[in-house]
């Protein structure tokens, strides 16, 4: 077996459920990342399994630690699992957590949390593997979060009557973003994909502030979009609006989150058929600087922008009048 991508994504097909692996580091510094390499190794004793990237920013700790905690995502947590995903210098800041015992850090609102000792770490291959001796563990009150093909899902209402089902789809935000004819593109940290930074748009108190949050929860840094340039289907049941963004200061690079001219695109590394569409498609368009919105209705249509101007009072004062 020869091809990494095909292997990643054919195990991407295997749905999961989503931890937030916790620890401290030896000055005391909390660490955490996202993780669905989770499994159950033993019922007597009990052990649990994590794999640990040696690539991760957190592998020093990981690899050092007495203890660490696992907690297994509710429904409602995507946040975290993106938080946890996404290089930041402080994921826990602003957290409901617990930590009975001293280096195992549990999510609150947690589907199930786990406290456990070191009892064994195994080399294997890019990774290592922590055997956790299950020293605690809880059951929360909401269902579990679940993961397949660079998508989440939720359990929830699995045996609920279709007619019962709440409607409507779930809404992600995407940023585009270009600084310097390159584009900013964010590795997913379960399958190893490159997408455009996607992510469930945060609580806010307008539609602005919002925006503002996701993009720090995604990108580490606040980088406000311009316009709406896509709408696409992701699966049966999510959308992702993208917006494009040309932020002024470049944009911090990690190595999850790292600026591409086009011809450095990993092409054949996109997580989703519609990035490539989105990425070519910009490409495209930025040589005429005449860009379209697309939706993808029937056949998907585009609606052409002849040119981009500011939103002053003047244009507010045009549109009063346009209705009036």
């Amino acid at each position: 077996m020869n091809d990494p991508l095909l292997f990643r994504r054919t195990m991407g097909r295997f749905p999961t459920g989503v931890t937030v692996v916790t620890t401290r580091d030896d000055a005391g510094r909390p660490w955490g990342m996202t993780a669905n390499s989770f499994t159950s190794v033993s019922l007597t004793p009990p052990l649990i399994s994590v794999c640990v990237d040696r690539r991760a920013g957190s592998f020093s700790a990981f690899s050092g630690c007495g203890m660490f905690g696992v907690s297994i995502l509710a429904e409602h947590q995507r946040d975290l699992a993106v938080r946890f995903a996404t290089p930041l210098d402080d994921k826990f800041t602003g957290l409901a957590t617990r930590e009975d015992h001293p280096g195992a850090i549990l999510m609150s609102g947690a589907a199930a949390t786990l406290a456990c000792s070191v009892h064994t770490r195994v080399d294997i291959g890019d990774h290592v593997m922590l055997v956790g001796a299950v020293e605690e563990c809880a059951l929360g009150q909401s269902a579990p979060l679940g993961y397949c093909d660079g998508s989440f899902f939720t359990t929830a209402g699995v045996d609920t009557p279709v007619g019962e089902r709440r409607p409507g789809r779930r809404i992600l935000v995407g940023w585009l973003v270009e600084y310097d004819a390159r584009i900013l593109l964010s590795r997913d940290a379960a399958t190893g994909a490159w997408r455009l930074p996607v992510g469930p748009l945060q609580a806010g108190p307008t539609m602005s502030a919002a925006l503002v949050d996701t993009s720090r929860a995604l990108m580490g840094q606040v980088i406000e979009p311009e316009f709406l340039y896509s709408a696409i289907d992701l699966s049966e049941s999510e959308t992702c609006h993208v917006y494009r963004a040309r932020p002024s200061v470049l944009p911090e690079q990690t190595r999850d989150l790292r600026l591409f001219a086009e011809d450095e695109i990993p092409w054949a590394e996109l997580s989703h058929s519609s990035m490539q569409v989105i990425l070519r498609r910009y490409f495209d368009e930025r040589v005429s600087d005449r860009f379209g919105i697309y939706l993808n209705l029937g056949a998907g249509r585009i609606a052409k922008i002849e040119r981009e101007s500011p939103w002053t009072a003047d244009h507010a004062g045009d549109y009063e009048r346009a209705v009036s």
